[in-house]
C-alpha cells in the first residue's frame, strides 16, 4: 500500500514536470515565431541581430530550467559541424 502510494506520488510529481516544462516549451516556442516574424518583415534588422536577440530572450527565461539554460549555451558556443567542415573546404580553395 505504501509502495502503491509512492509510486503514484511520484507519477504525480513527474506530471506536474511534465505540464511546466510544456507551457514553458510552448511559451518560447511563441515568442521564437515572434521574434522571427517581425524580424523577417524590418529589413534593417540582420540576422545576427535577430541571433543574438534570440539567446538573450531565452537565457533570460525565467521558467526555463538551469540544465535546458546550460545546454543552450553549450549548443551557441559550439560550431555546428557541418558549417566548420564548410569552412574549412572555403579556406582551403582560397588560399590556393
Amino acid at each position: 500500500m505504501i509502495s502503491g502510494l509512492g509510486f503514484v506520488s511520484a507519477l504525480i510529481n513527474k506530471n506536474f514536470e511534465l505540464q511546466q516544462q510544456q507551457r514553458v516549451s510552448n511559451e518560447l516556442l511563441l515568442e521564437m515565431t515572434q521574434l522571427l516574424f517581425h524580424g523577417h518583415r524590418s529589413d534593417a534588422v540582420s540576422l545576427k541581430t535577430m541571433l543574438d536577440l534570440t539567446s538573450m530572450r531565452l537565457l533570460n527565461h525565467q521558467d526555463l530550467p538551469i540544465d535546458i539554460k546550460q545546454k543552450l549555451v553549450l549548443a551557441m558556443l559550439m560550431p555546428d559541424q557541418d558549417s566548420a567542415e564548410q569552412e574549412q573546404k572555403d579556406i582551403g580553395t582560397t588560399s590556393e
